[in-house]
């Protein structure tokens, strides 16, 4: 303290301060609506990142059949189910995916979202890595992630969001 508050404290010219029960129930309430305001924001932001985790893990094991197609040369199907796909090297070299073809290990993968197509429930990448068939693939959700769906053609395939029935390219 200074010497000038000692001073006033001895002739008695300092009132007290505090806060009352009011002023603390007032900051406690805003407190109180930020973080339920917050909580809702966390979980929407927490359901678009899954959704978005979702597509770039598919996106990723895509590129991956695609790559392990054109190191090995042979055809390569990422097949889907509802909740799930696959990742199949055609090892009897037979042209299609039937019983003597190879599940790579840790297939089929469960996502917990719908898997929407807008043609088959395959996509084939050949010897050479080319795409069999355009194709549009979505992640189902209520939310609004900046990536939802991929668009497959024949040499590529584009990550971006799905709008008004289209994948636009991110």
């Amino acid at each position: 303290m200074l010497p000038c508050d000692i001073q006033r404290i001895l002739e008695g010219n300092v009132k007290e301060t505090g806060i009352t029960i009011i002023e603390l129930v007032v900051v406690v309430s805003i407190i109180g609506i930020l973080v339920a305001g917050m909580g809702f924001s966390y979980q929407d932001w927490v359901e678009r990142y899954e959704v978005e985790r979702a597509t770039k893990e598919l996106y990723f094991d895509m590129m991956h059949a695609r790559m392990r197609a054109m190191e090995r040369g042979r055809e390569h199907y990422v097949v889907f189910g509802e909740n799930s796909y696959s990742i199949i090297e055609d090892t009897n070299e037979s042209g299609k995916n039937d019983t003597g073809d190879e599940r790579l290990s840790g297939f089929p993968k469960s996502t917990d979202y719908d898997l929407q197509r807008n043609v088959s429930g395959k996509v084939t990448f050949n010897g050479r890595g080319l795409i069999s068939g355009l194709q549009r693939i979505w992640v189902a959700s209520a939310t609004d992630p900046e990536y939802d769906c991929m668009n497959v053609s024949r040499a590529r395939v584009v990550m971006g969001r799905f709008t008004d029935g289209e994948c636009l390219p991110k």
